[in-house]
């Protein structure tokens, strides 16, 4: 079968691989999509950071990997001891892979486990591939109705969704989401499913018009201080601030709009550090509060996306896996929102 291969740095091949097989507890998928992300791009620009140079400590795996953590797909076999699934179910893979014993896994905070693994990153065979093998406690299956290309932002929604219910955002809250990329507008949509009203600042017009379009209200941080803006729109400081830009700029922004007592939350990771003004935080009594993966935030968004909450159309494209370095530089150059590769065209 053909795979997306990350051997190092500036180096993933599309190669023809060996069919995995599903043991005792797994389920083999044929997957239909898979989306590529910020992480994605920035293990093979400037990784890697996710992908293990020495074997991980959950799963014994080191580069090469295959690719690809945000994959849906259809129920192709599996092993001993799973019988709840039928040939063909569509179903969305949950891609922690957890030990099962540290004090968080017993707690039930997996994504906090101290030996966090991630499918596609750091196991052997991700999604960005024709088959791909997972535990079956990894998958959900997806309900009737939802298009295969609403079913594949299954996993960054979820992320959104995550960050949404760490915040403490209520139907009267107000809020200011800094980015229009994916996890960006799915914090959008996700505060708007809950009823809050939330601002969407973003310097890139194409992402402004694309977040405008799906019913947001837009600044552009080039018009003048955001700070300004937002106390104009909402006649003051806004309940919580979500940065999904991982930025100095948008950090600094996110404090200045929020009003006294009010939270900012950390959505995106920053690959360079970033300087925290202290003084405006204290002088405010805000919380930060940061927010990592998702819990149990993958069956909500699966309901989100069977109601309408969740619209794909004008962001999201698909490419043939080949075309792998084409969507690579689509992101590079800014020219698309979201892409989902498919392995089987």
């Amino acid at each position: 079968m053909k795979a997306a291969v990350y051997h190092g740095i500036g180096d993933v091949r599309i190669e023809e691989v060996a069919e995995p097989a599903p043991g005792p507890g797994e389920v083999l998928v044929r997957v239909a999509l898979n989306g590529i992300c910020g992480t994605d791009l920035h293990e093979i620009d400037d990784g890697p950071r996710a992908v293990p140079v020495a074997p991980h400590p959950l799963t014994g795996v080191q580069a090469p990997v295959i690719l690809g953590h945000e994959a849906i797909g259809r129920v192709a076999g599996a092993g001993a001891g799973v019988d709840d699934l039928d040939e063909g179910t569509l179903v969305a893979i949950e891609p922690l892979v957890v030990c099962g014993r540290c004090r968080w896994c017993r707690s039930g905070a997996t994504h906090l486990c101290e030996r966090l693994a991630f499918h596609g990153l750091s196991t052997g065979g991700g999604g960005l591939a024709e088959l791909t093998v997972v535990h079956r406690s990894m998958l959900h299956v997806v309900p009737p109705g939802i298009p295969e290309v609403a079913a594949a932002l299954t996993e960054p929604l979820s992320v959104a969704h995550h960050a949404v219910a760490r915040s403490g955002a209520g139907p009267d809250s107000t809020a200011v989401v800094y980015g229009a990329g994916p996890i960006g507008i799915g914090l959008f949509l996700t505060l708007r499913r809950l009823g809050a009203r939330a601002l969407v600042v973003e310097p890139s017009p194409g992402r402004r018009a694309v977040v405008a379009a799906l019913g947001a209200e837009a600044l552009d941080p080039g018009a003048g201080p955001v700070d300004v803006q937002v106390r104009d729109v909402l006649g003051g400081g806004a309940d919580i601030s979500f940065d999904a830009a991982g930025a100095r700029v948008t950090l600094a922004s996110a404090v200045s709009t929020t009003r006294k007592g009010g939270t900012v939350v950390l959505v995106a990771s920053s690959r360079q550090p970033i300087e925290l003004l202290v003084g405006p935080i204290l002088a405010a009594e805000l919380t930060l509060v940061s927010s990592w993966c998702y819990r149990g935030d993958f069956t909500p968004v699966l309901e989100g996306l069977a109601q309408g909450a969740y619209p794909v159309d004008g962001w999201v494209d698909t490419l043939p896996l080949d075309r792998l370095h084409d969507a690579l530089d689509l992101l590079r150059r800014g020219e698309a929102v979201k892409l989902l590769l498919d392995p089987r065209s």
